[in-house]
């Protein structure tokens, strides 16, 4: 059943004057438990449906299972996801209900996914791969590596094209399209974590329509990194935070952007298709406000940027540093929004304080620096999000808690939260109650109650509450099991009149 914010949301008022909640209870939990996965977002005419793709559905277990973390053995990555993903979940935001699409062709996760034109372009990542035993000729090995196939998903069609060899794949790379018929990849891992500063813009328009792969260089990073995410702004490219090395926990304090088009913050001049500026530029040097963040998303929400921090160590550990890695970056009504998440060297939780910071940029302001956003009650990192900007809020997927010395391990999740500013008329109202208003209210709320118990016993087919997220006030499905129910059909994404093969009614 959809579920309605929380009356006991966490609230926080931000440097701008705006209060901003999060809770975990408004929306429901993923079907399966996901990190280091992908929430890739598709919007038609102000409505939006999120495809969420692959990911880690185990645990991240400590390679070295005769040492733990602490012990400080692994200089490199020192995590190994137990199972992969190949799972495809469409998540309707205004029904809240999950629907199960066609597998992936491969489990994968730590890959970039981004739509561009009706397809979703899911590339790089880790995935299990059969190699040559490096001490036996005649015998082979599983190993967890960098995934060199391109895996193309036709949301129409709901079904799946792969590209074979792309030798330029990484792992925690990121992606993103300026532009109709094309998108970038940028950064990422090697198979050794060893980051890179190459981007690429590859040309989807002609492998579409003539079935030929085609990519070429375009400028590097200014600074080789990994566990990176992108979100654009108008037709602006944006990357922030990172890792450089191959410890993940090595926080990056700066944010780079690629603006082909020569766009200029703070004025009305949207740039020119003559020319091009094919340059990345240091945006900020640092992203500081109470930590330094590198991000595991970013969106943009209503042209803001959110950054969603995560871990700022070398041990996955979280404690009261200041330098953290954001979880997701987004961008929100022209504002970056970075979400923080771990800042110290262990990836333990920390003791005195479990919350991370959002930060924004207001990226239209030229004059803007990254200034506090909100707060997020939750000890977890490797979760992806999505703006809504339509609701003025973002949307937090899966993750992974932090590092648990009794399993030797990082744990997957299936929690869903919601990250939304609060309705001001709401709050002034309930500031503002008088006496006999709030014994009315009560007395309609004492009835609220009897219908909602009434219809739970009585009525099988009744609907949910209508919620700020949820405002068509329709039940989810009961769980994800099942086939595509009209998902492409809500975006208008169908091909003559049918859906899997079947008319619609």
């Amino acid at each position: 059943m959809a579920k309605i914010f929380a009356s006991n949301a966490t609230t926080v008022m931000n440097d701008k004057g705006d209060t901003w909640g999060i809770d975990d209870t408004s929306v429901d939990d993923l079907p399966i438990p996901l990190g280091m996965h992908t929430s890739t977002q598709l919007t038609r005419d102000g409505k939006s449906m999120i495809y969420i793709i692959g990911g880690c559905t185990g645990i991240f277990r400590y390679r070295n299972i005769q040492h733990s973390i602490s012990d400080g053995i692994a200089k490199k990555w020192p995590w190994k996801c137990t199972d992969f993903s190949r799972k495809v979940f469409a998540f309707n935001p205004y029904t809240d209900s999950y629907h199960v699409l066609a597998d992936m062709p491969i489990g994968k996760y730590g890959h970039t996914a981004v739509e561009v034109d009706g397809k979703i372009w899911v590339i790089g990542g880790r995935s299990t791969q059969v190699v040559d035993h490096p001490q036996f000729e005649d015998k082979t090995i599983s190993m967890d590596m960098v995934d060199q196939q391109i895996d193309i998903y036709d949301i129409a069609a709901d079904s799946w094209d792969t590209i074979k060899k792309f030798e330029k794949a990484t792992a925690s790379g990121a992606s993103f399209s300026l532009e109709s018929g094309s998108l970038y990849y940028a950064g990422g891992f090697d198979d050794a974590y060893i980051a890179t500063d190459e981007v690429v813009k590859i040309d989807t328009r002609k492998y579409i329509s003539d079935g030929l792969f085609e990519f070429e260089p375009v400028a590097s990073l200014k600074v080789a990194r990994g566990m990176i995410h992108a979100t654009t702004v108008n037709r602006v490219g944006f990357i922030a935070g990172g890792s450089s090395e191959g410890n993940y926990c090595e926080a990056l304090k700066s944010a780079e952007e690629y603006n082909p088009y020569a766009q200029i913050r703070g004025s009305d001049f949207k740039g020119t298709d003559v020319g091009y500026n094919d340059v990345w530029n240091l945006v900020i040097d640092e992203i500081v406000i109470d930590k330094d963040v590198h991000p595991s998303a970013l969106i943009n929400l209503n042209d803001q940027i959110l950054a969603f921090s995560g871990v700022a160590n070398k041990e996955c550990l979280q404690d009261d540093g200041k330098d953290v890695h954001p979880s997701a970056l987004i961008n929100l009504n022209d504002q970056i929004l970075a979400f923080s998440g771990v800042a110290n060297k262990e990836c333990l939780p920390d003791k005195n304080d479990l919350t991370s910071d959002v930060t924004a940029l207001a990226w239209e302001d030229a004059s803007s620096k990254w200034y506090f956003h909100g707060t997020i009650p939750e000890s977890r990192f490797y979760f992806s999000a999505i703006p809504l900007p339509e609701r003025n809020a973002a949307l937090i997927f899966g993750g992974t808690t932090f590092y648990e010395q009794e399993c030797n391990c990082m744990k997957t999740m299936t929690r869903v939260s919601a990250y939304y500013i609060i309705d001001e008329l709401t709050t002034k109202q309930s500031r503002q109650m008088s006496g006999g208003a709030k014994f009315g209210l009560s007395l309609f709320f004492g009835a609220i109650v009897i219908i909602v118990i009434y219809q739970i016993y009585f009525r099988k087919d009744s609907k949910s509450t209508e919620t700020v997220i949820n405002q068509e006030g329709v039940s989810s499905l009961p769980g994800a099991e099942g086939k595509v129910e009209g998902v492409n059909k809500d975006l208008g994404l169908v091909k003559n009149g049918k859906e899997n093969g079947k008319d619609f009614v």
